[in-house]
């Protein structure tokens, strides 16, 4: 098993993952490959992106898609994406990808760390074992079905 940065050839292989991980319990989602493909390939055109791969011999099941951004005076690491395969859930593979990116964070001058999650879901509280915690002063909003 290994930690690799992305590389567009990847793509494919991280579509299918990103359909298995999440059109299933517990975010049920409703990905194809052509939403999965092209939500990806925005985050990954993205001018300051890094991304890593956990790979398992030749697949891949685990990755984190993630961009720096300037914040006031300094670069925080935004975390776009983040699964697991998952049939390799809770097996310390999420620990290590977000081991790497906190290590390239740190490498890059980042001084923060930041990601949306549903506070609902696992996803939740595997963040707050890692350290993240939710802010006080900031919500995310939406308005859908705008037609």
């Amino acid at each position: 098993m290994m930690i690799t940065k992305y590389r567009t050839e990847n793509l494919d292989s991280c579509v299918s993952l990103l359909i298995e991980s999440y059109n299933c319990e517990p975010w049920n989602d409703c990905w194809t490959p052509v939403t999965a493909r092209k939500y990806l390939e925005e985050f990954a055109e993205a001018r300051r992106f890094i991304g890593f791969l956990f790979w398992d011999g030749n697949e891949i099941i685990g990755v984190a898609f993630s961009h720096e951004r300037t914040w006031m005076d300094s670069s925080e690491l935004y975390i776009d994406e983040f699964y697991i395969s998952p049939h390799h859930q809770r097996m310390g593979i999420g620990k290590k990808l977000m081991r790497a990116l906190e290590d390239y964070a740190v490498e890059n001058g980042c001084e923060s760390i930041a990601l949306v999650t549903d506070k609902d879901k696992p996803a939740f509280e595997f963040y707050k074992e890692f350290g993240l915690s939710s802010s006080r002063h900031t919500v995310f909003m939406f308005k859908s079905e705008l037609n």
